[in-house]
């Protein structure tokens, strides 16, 4: 038993040091977010099916274009999660689709032909695309 002692007492030590690390560890993982603060943003796509949103980061504050059914949900984001600016822009866009932004502006394919849409009117730029 004396010579195990030199090895035994350093053995525990080690062990107690490393269970220690390891539940401070795990303490911090499982640790929950601030109350009040979430890490999704929902967006009730159940009732309109798969949907492709389209972000962009714009003066520091993040875009986010959303297509529904007979319009495209759009608005910012600040770097503390809140929505700014929420509007909704009346366009088609069929989901899951692709689409591009630049301000007011949009452009996508529905049913074959690109469409560019300026902010007032949709305008077909290509057929059979």
């Amino acid at each position: 038993m004396r010579k195990m002692k030199p090895f035994v007492i350093p053995l525990l030590f080690f062990l107690v040091v490393c269970v220690a690390f390891t539940l401070e560890n795990l303490k911090t993982e499982l640790k929950l977010p601030n109350e009040g603060w979430s890490r999704s943003l929902p967006l009730q796509t159940e009732k309109i099916g798969e949907v492709k949103p389209v972000f962009q980061e714009q003066n520091g504050m993040h875009h986010v274009y959303v297509p529904k059914e007979n319009e495209v949900l759009s608005f910012q984001v600040t770097d503390k999660l809140e929505v700014k600016d929420k509007q909704t822009i009346p366009l088609s866009i069929p989901s899951p689709q692709d689409f591009w932004v630049q301000g007011d502006q949009f452009v996508f394919v529905r049913d074959k032909q690109l469409i560019h849409y300026d902010g007032e009117k949709e305008n077909v730029i290509d057929q059979d695309v």
